[in-house]
């Protein structure tokens, strides 16, 4: 996408910075270079001004001071540009009022830094209804917030980079990501520089927004994001390192690194870089004594090619083929044995109940004179080590697993096949077809306990086409953890929801939706860990702590206005202050006086004892 020069607002700051707002009109046909002369950047400091370069020079004031702002929604911390241009002739800015909200793209440089850049909003333009001159507000921003104009449309599963460059792309600027934070998806051993490179699969968000697939994202690690010297940047506030005085990041190859003047020290008047401006106030944030981490639980299909769309994951036997054509598996007449497809899926102990739904319709077949009836049959097999068990119809109809052989290629005569039905629409279409589904599975047990194993799923039938097979699983009421933090502290803390990934079907499905997003070369990550923590542990177990970390002792917030002095380029994201840490939740810079409003918190303390357990709510089993 081309940009070139449009607009060039030229001024100098109280602390002597040249600095530049730059607007670039995109694909623009003619070139208007509006800036300062050398005589108007030494006057004295009353305003910006303003220089048309055209056949003459004609300076104009401009009234206020440009202003950027990182503000703070939840885990997303978007930030936004207000300038003013004053306007000699009515309505000689209304080109900033367009229906395209990136037509203009503003680049503000401190010297030769590029320090900020977003795109003019025109919803926010803003002109006073009276004779010229007046000054015109013109708003700018870094576009995150228009994420919520955007459908999130399913990725299936791509790695976590993947996922960020395309919700981020929507923004209009560069998608790099780096991350500040150890976290270790795969348990001590793992490497933290990887984590951008583990997947994820988001396709149960689809009819939510990119904004609300992002937020989740964020949710789930714990983390925000901010856009800062030219990059996105993620972090974890309780993965904040600072190394020889620099935050310590992660770039998106999994190089580790120093962010420049990431922190600055905040001391006196003339001793340091940055100083209070009058009085900051400190006030202490409440230490919380629970902290309670539940998932928004989804029904999820576990077996991969659900719709049968491609001849791919579902193994046939017998006379099986795929219809290329119109999709979908052809059972036909068995001549040579009763055609079947089938697909395996591990799972790290099957815990909640199942449903299972195939549809197909019947296919018209003779044989020896005679029209053949349609039969479509499903059976489950689970195994458990060197023992099998099949699903069977118990008392008044209710599915029960029994133990069985488990069979080896073809089904074995004689097996009990309980769920199976004559199908009458023939030659029908996928819309058409008919359903085959099997309520309330249990959740298996043996011995008392909940068993790895591995899932079979046999679809057998003759004369049928079969168009798709979902095998669902849901929770009905959620999953939690809740710690009860040993801390002494008298309130209690907020319930955060995780998000989830749906892995593929070839991979341990019920371990990765329940330990986590992440998936590591398509395997489901089990165990997450930091230096934090001595022990490697499972995602909802791991995130709890994680957040009890953040609320678990007293944080002291600190607010008010620094005076940031001519060697500070932009805002830091940490100042340091005595013996504290403080990082910038939000703040207001003064590009013109070099004042930097700001609300900064002291970063958690990992001093934790937590009493926890991991529960899942009981309820009405019913999917």
């Amino acid at each position: 996408m081309y940009y070139e020069d449009k607009y060039l607002f030229r001024f100098e700051s109280s602390n002597g910075k040249t600095r530049e707002i730059r607007v670039l009109h995109r694909e623009a046909g003619d070139r208007a270079i509006l800036e300062a002369s050398d005589d108007n950047l030494l006057t004295e400091h009353t305003g910006l001004f303003l220089v048309v370069r055209t056949y003459s020079e004609t300076q104009r004031a401009q009234g206020r001071a440009p202003v950027i702002k990182k503000q703070q929604n939840g885990p997303i911390h978007g930030t936004s540009l207000t300038f003013f241009a004053e306007c000699l002739i009515d309505g000689e800015f209304m080109e900033f009022y367009t229906t395209d909200p990136k037509e203009f793209r503003v680049d503000v440089y401190d010297g030769a830094t590029l320090v900020w850049q977003g795109f003019i909003t025109p919803e926010l333009y803003s002109e006073p209804d009276i004779a010229p001159p007046y000054d015109v507000q013109v708003v700018a921003t870094d576009g995150i917030g228009e994420l919520k104009f955007y459908d999130f449309e399913p990725q299936g599963t791509v790695t976590l980079r993947a996922m960020l460059t395309y919700l981020l792309g929507y923004t209009g600027l560069s998608t790099d990501v780096n991350m500040v934070s150890t976290l270790k998806a795969g348990g001590r051993t793992a490497d933290a520089t990887q984590l951008l490179e583990n997947s994820i699969n988001l396709d149960y968000l689809e009819g939510k927004t990119c904004y609300d697939a992002l937020t989740y994202i964020l949710d789930t690690l714990h983390a925000t994001i901010t856009r800062w010297g030219g990059s996105w940047l993620i972090v974890r506030e309780t993965n904040v390192t600072i190394v020889d005085g620099e935050v310590k990041y992660f770039d998106p190859l999994g190089n580790w690194g120093t962010l420049d003047d990431s922190v600055q020290v905040l001391g006196k008047m003339y001793a340091n870089p940055a100083w209070p401006v009058g009085q900051l106030s400190t006030v202490i944030n409440p230490a919380k004594n629970k902290v309670v981490v539940q998932a928004p639980w989804h029904t999820v299909t576990g077996l991969q090619n659900p719709e049968m769309t491609s001849d791919d994951a579902w193994i046939k036997y017998n006379s099986a083929s795929y219809d290329s054509v119109n999709g979908g598996y052809l059972l036909p007449y068995p001549t040579s044995g009763t055609g079947q497809i089938r697909q395996q899926i591990s799972m790290a102990g099957l815990r909640v109940p199942m449903s299972i739904s195939v549809r197909a319709t019947a296919t018209s077949s003779a044989y020896s004179g005679q029209v053949i009836p349609a039969q479509l049959g499903v059976l489950l097999i689970y195994t458990v080590g060197t023992s099998s068990y099949h699903l069977r119809k118990g008392v008044d109809g209710v599915p029960v697993w029994t133990a069985g052989d488990l069979p080896s290629g073809a089904i074995p005569a004689g097996t009990p096949i309980d769920y199976q039905q004559t199908l009458v629409a023939w030659d029908a279409s996928r819309i058409e077809a008919e359903e085959l589904k099997i309520d309330n599975i249990p959740a298996f047990l043996e011995s008392g306990s909940f068993r790895p194993g591995t899932l079979t799923v046999y679809i057998i039938g003759y004369c049928v086409t079969v168009f798709s097979a979902h095998l669902n699983v849901a929770l009905p009421k959620g999953y939690q953890d809740i710690l009860r933090l040993d801390n002494g502290a008298r309130g209690e803390g907020s319930t955060v929801e995780v998000a989830f990934g749906r892995p593929d079907a070839e991979t341990e499905y019920y371990a990765g939706f329940l330990q986590g997003l992440l998936l590591n070369t398509g395997e489901p990550i089990i165990n997450f860990y930091d230096d934090t923590f001595d022990t490697s542990m499972n995602f909802l177990a791991f995130i709890a702590r994680d957040y009890a970390l953040s609320v678990a002792l007293p944080r002291a917030k600190v607010t008010g206005k620094v005076y940031l002095e001519a060697s500070i380029q932009r805002p830091p994201l940490v100042f340091a202050k005595g013996a504290l840490n403080y990082w910038l939740q939000t703040w207001s810079w003064d590009l013109y006086e070099d004042e930097l409003e700001i609300e900064a918190i002291t970063l958690p303390s990992a001093q934790l004892t937590v009493l926890s357990e991991t529960i899942l709510e009981s309820g009405d089993s019913k999917i």
